[in-house]
């Protein structure tokens, strides 16, 4: 028992370091990186800036991979099950920085579609950290992907170039399961609390960051789009490692 308590003032203390450096460095990236237009920042500093928050949470992550519950503390679900959350976390956070990355060179044809698919890898992995593609609200999930898939795509669709299109559907689709799935895991709260809360607000917020981030490069302008894009998908990305912590 008292290991155990060690363990969790440990694992709390690493924790803690971990969400103030991802939430100052992701201060420092929407004051530096999108808020100081008159200062001129280069593209490799941008780079940089953009990348630290979600290196973080990745580096956490990975210490939980090699750790496990040495590091992180016990949580709520067996060691194994956890370990596997963990490794499924990485693989999403890894391909989530490389989209980071890759998105910023927009006007690239190559870097935006790799930028594209990475962060669809992203959302496949998500989809595995909220539960899979499981029969559980199976009716439910097909309405809500088909019409969150229709709507997303038919806006988006109007000033798509070609080689757009079918990317952007099957990201359409994808990010329409982590909705349906952030929605059954949030459905869920009543009987596991904190754990199953974070992970569906987080897949909602995913869900918002992207649409925002969507609308905005090929519909209309949003206010302050750049900022709403990064704030819900910093909330997002903390969400889903609170939900495999706790």
């Amino acid at each position: 028992k008292t290991n155990d308590v060690t363990y969790h003032k440990m694992a709390t203390g690493n924790l803690e370091i971990v969400i103030f450096a991802y939430l100052t460095s992701a201060v420092v990236y929407l004051v530096l990186g999108l808020g100081l237009r008159q200062r001129r920042v280069s593209i490799t500093e941008k780079l940089i800036l953009k990348c630290i928050p979600v290196a973080i949470l990745a580096c956490f992550t990975a210490l939980a991979v090699y750790f496990g519950d040495d590091f992180t503390g016990p949580g709520v679900i067996n060691v194994q099950s956890r370990r596997g959350k963990w490794k499924l976390l990485l693989v999403s956070l890894v391909f989530s920085l490389l989209g980071d990355g890759l998105l910023l060179f927009k006007n690239n044809k190559l870097a935006f579609l790799t930028g594209i698919g990475t962060f669809a890898a992203a959302q496949f992995w998500n989809i595995q950290l909220l539960g899979g593609w499981v029969a559980e609200g199976l009716m439910e999930g097909i309405i809500v992907t088909l019409i969150s898939g229709i709507i997303y795509f038919l806006v988006l669709y109007p000033n798509l170039k070609s080689y757009l299109i079918l990317p952007s559907f099957i990201y359409c689709v994808l990010l329409s399961v982590v909705l349906w799935r952030g929605l059954i895991v949030l459905g869920s709260v009543s009987s596991a609390t904190h754990k199953h809360f974070a992970a569906g607000i987080g897949a909602i917020s995913y869900y918002i960051s992207d649409l925002i981030l969507s609308i905005n490069l090929f519909a209309v302008k949003v206010p302050y789009g750049d900022y709403l894009i990064m704030i819900t998908y910093y909330i997002a990305q903390l969400l889903l490692l609170l939900s495999v912590f706790i």
